[in-house]
C-alpha cells in the first residue's frame, strides 16, 4: 500500500521513505496549534514519552502534533 500513499501524497517537508511530492494530495503541517499542545507535549517528554513528529512515519507509539 505504502508505494500507493507515496504516490497521492504532495507532502510539504518533501519525499523520504514514507512520504511521496507531486501527487494530487496536498499534506502540510499544522498551523493553527493551541498554546495547550505545546504544554501537552512537555508534559508527555517529561513522562518520560518520545515525540514523534510524524505519525505516518516509522515510530507510532509516542507523543506528538496532529491537526
Amino acid at each position: 500500500m505504502l508505494p500507493y500513499f507515496k504516490r497521492s501524497e504532495d507532502n510539504e517537508r518533501g519525499a523520504d521513505a514514507f512520504h511521496g511530492i507531486d501527487g494530487p494530495m496536498r499534506v502540510a503541517e499544522g498551523r493553527s496549534m493551541q498554546p495547550l499542545v505545546d504544554t501537552m507535549l512537555e508534559a508527555a517528554r517529561a513522562a518520560g514519552h518520545e515525540h514523534n513528529p510524524d505519525f505516518n512515519g516509522r515510530a507510532r507509539r509516542a507523543s506528538g502534533a496532529s491537526s
